[in-house]
């Protein structure tokens, strides 16, 4: 079984590349699965490297009959803790930009039920009628990293005792015509906030959970600051990632 939580990270380092070299990355597992699961997106020097890298041992393994040939990763971790439990908040909104989905998709994991390693489900007691999710990113292709987790808990959510899940996925670069729940263009967040606010009574407390880059950050917090003046309590939490 996993040690991390939902949301935390760990510094990793990869010796073929640096001895000395660590870097945060979050947890795309979830915390009663036995393996942890990171996601890497080759955005600048470092991480560029650890793609290389990647794609060199991979084509070596293939070519070498003798057997795989091991990568060493260190890991130092788990830190960072967030400080909700989104488990007591009835309306969730979960919004990513690119591959700041990763902490998000643990979070999705972990109230699901996905991919649990162990030999039986725990459930836990929650409060969550609904979460929306919201992930944006440049091209239809960058889904298909997590499109097998987010089908299986789109499945999951029409079963008795678990959340009704509202995915909306923007492909921010696109000019085809899109299906749902692909939306071509940029989320239209006041929309999004007016439509969370008619399909809940007004004393059920919301959360929104934003992980990406800072504009969307920014203005998903001004849209819950909003919400809140106005009479709705909306607690906002994020993190910063580029696209």
């Amino acid at each position: 079984m996993g040690m991390h939580r939902v949301g935390q990270y760990y510094f990793v380092n990869f010796p073929a590349i640096s001895l000395t070299e660590w870097h945060p990355y979050s947890v795309s597992s979830g915390p009663r699965e036995d393996t942890v699961e990171m996601h890497i997106r080759g955005l600048g020097d470092h991480t560029n490297r650890i793609v290389t890298l990647a794609k060199e041992r991979e084509a070596k393994n293939t070519n070498n009959g003798a057997g795989a040939i091991p990568t060493t990763v260190c890991i130092d971790g788990p830190y960072g803790l967030q400080d909700f439990n989104y488990r007591t908040y009835p309306m969730i909104l979960l919004a990513a930009g690119g591959i700041g989905v990763t902490p998000i998709i643990g979070m999705l994991k972990d109230v699901y039920d996905i991919d649990l390693s162990i030999g039986s489900i725990i459930e836990e007691p929650h409060a969550i009628n609904t979460i929306y999710f919201l992930w944006a990113m440049p091209k239809l292709e960058d889904y298909e990293c997590f499109r097998h987790e987010v089908e299986l808990c789109v499945a999951k959510a029409k079963l008795p005792g678990y959340p009704r899940l509202v995915p909306m996925i923007y492909i921010t670069r696109s000019k085809e015509i899109l299906t749902y729940p692909f939306v071509a263009g940029r989320p239209k967040l006041g929309n999004i906030f007016q439509c969370m606010m008619q399909n809940h009574h007004v004393d059920d407390a919301g959360l929104v959970f934003a992980c990406g880059p800072q504009p969307l950050v920014s203005e998903l917090w001004d849209k819950s600051i909003q919400s809140t003046v106005q009479g709705r309590q909306i607690d906002f939490h994020h993190e910063v990632f580029d696209f």
